[in-house]
């Protein structure tokens, strides 16, 4: 559930780094932001997380869920990256509209993943760990914001969703996108 901690710090970041970024003299070096590029700002990881709501039960479908899940951790890694080393404040806003649709991306795909995946037996604990993933994305942004620069926050939330990447290139399709899709023998 890395991809749904990675959802809950990118939320973080941008309440705590936008104070930052409407300053002159700010960390990141980049003109300061006016009032309405931050609401901007705050407000399109959710347009990018609608965005990808258009698309993401027909890519799911066509690729499968993993692969789904992988393009989605893919540009959040990429939006990670855009807020690393911003050259102004587009940068920024394309990064949590990005953001927002790799999460999209990954918040879809993931459970019905974990349903087709995990045995009755932990199915309902594994969905209740993306839940609180989210919410130790928030509480470790917020904590680890106290004691570093604002770049540096940023370079440790890149982290997680490099480690995700990886680790998802190792799991399998589920069996039921193998059987919807005729490859019976793939999916045992």
């Amino acid at each position: 559930n890395l991809g749904s901690y990675t959802t809950g710090m990118a939320a973080s970041w941008t309440s705590i780094t936008l104070p930052e970024l409407q300053k002159p003299d700010n960390s990141l070096g980049i003109p300061a932001m006016s009032e309405n590029a931050a609401a901007w700002q705050g407000s399109s990881m959710a347009i990018g997380i609608l965005l990808s709501m258009l698309f993401v039960p027909y890519l799911s479908e066509l690729v499968g869920r993993r692969k789904t899940a992988i393009v989605g951790i893919y540009i959040c890694t990429v939006s990670w990256l855009l807020k690393l080393f911003p050259v102004n404040g587009y940068f920024l806003l394309s990064s949590q509209l990005l953001i927002g649709m790799g999460d999209g991306l990954y918040s879809m795909t993931v459970p019905p993943y974990i349903t087709e995946m995990a045995s009755n037996k932990i199915r309902g604990r594994l969905g209740g760990l993306f839940i609180l993933s989210i919410k130790l994305g928030y509480l470790s942004t917020f904590v680890l914001n106290a004691f570093m620069s604002h770049r540096l926050l940023t370079a440790c939330c890149l982290i997680a969703p490099v480690v995700q990447l990886v680790g998802m290139l190792f799991i399998p399709e589920t069996p039921v996108y193998f059987i919807r899709k005729n490859q019976v023998e793939q999916a045992e």
